[in-house]
């Protein structure tokens, strides 16, 4: 079943890019920054 391998390949992909993104955006929240992006919630 050679499509099985295509199937794992694309889940390690996908793993793999949500681990780097969560990591990302970890150590950047934590750096001190802050987010260029709103936050959602209404200012007063």
């Amino acid at each position: 079943m050679p499509w099985r391998g295509i199937l794992d390949v694309g889940v390690v992909v996908g793993l793999s890019w949500g681990l780097l993104s969560v990591t990302f955006y970890s150590i950047k929240a934590f750096a001190g920054r802050g987010f260029i992006f709103p936050n959602g919630v209404p200012k007063k």
